[in-house]
């Protein structure tokens, strides 16, 4: 289920989903421009070629709404700038794809690969607030913190680059500022 809180810690949580209303866990909620709403995943078990849902829903409470399932949507979403679309590493792949968005939260076209070229297996994928960088963690054999810039467009623009090498540290949870700098959780491996 999902809840939300006061960052300020003066009420209670409040508690946004119920149990079974969609079927599944609800997973990694992102808020929606207004921030009156909320998309979350919900796993699709037992549907050939499995994948998610992404469901939408009041931040008070209320009764969800299917956005849409697809084959390839996993439950890590990343909100694109002025919500324009959804990041997702895509199930199955090593690649990042991109769902567009109208500005009444319903799909605007089918998701796709963003052309990013990686290797691993992608987690914790975020998005700075204004939407031009995204960030990520590549599991491997090391654990390197990636980035790639976004361009008007929404697509990449250039290569993806790591930005740190383990050498005895595993990084990861990246968070992109608008300024470009990352916070990153870094542990002696």
């Amino acid at each position: 289920m999902i809840w939300t809180v006061d960052v300020a810690g003066s009420s209670r949580p409040v508690q946004v989903t119920r149990a079974a209303e969609p079927a599944g866990p609800h997973l990694t909620p992102v808020w929606w421009c207004d921030s009156q709403q909320l998309i979350f995943a919900v796993a699709r078990p037992g549907v050939a070629g499995g994948g998610h849902a992404l469901w939408i829903v009041a931040s008070d409470g209320g009764s969800p709404r299917q956005m849409i399932a697809h084959n390839k949507l996993s439950a890590q979403l990343a909100m694109g700038p002025k919500c324009a679309g959804l990041y997702f590493p895509a199930a199955g792949t090593s690649a990042v794809w991109w769902l567009p968005l109208s500005d009444t939260a319903t799909p605007a076209g089918e998701p796709g690969p963003t052309g990013l070229p990686l290797s691993g297996n992608i987690n914790h994928l975020n998005s700075s607030a204004d939407g031009r960088f995204i960030g990520w963690t590549v599991i491997d054999s090391a654990s390197h913190v990636w980035a790639a810039d976004i361009g008007p467009d929404w697509k990449p623009r250039g290569a993806a680059r790591a930005l740190t090498r383990g050498m005895g540290v595993r990084y990861g949870l990246p968070v992109a500022s608008s300024d470009g700098r990352i916070a990153l959780v870094g542990w002696t491996a």
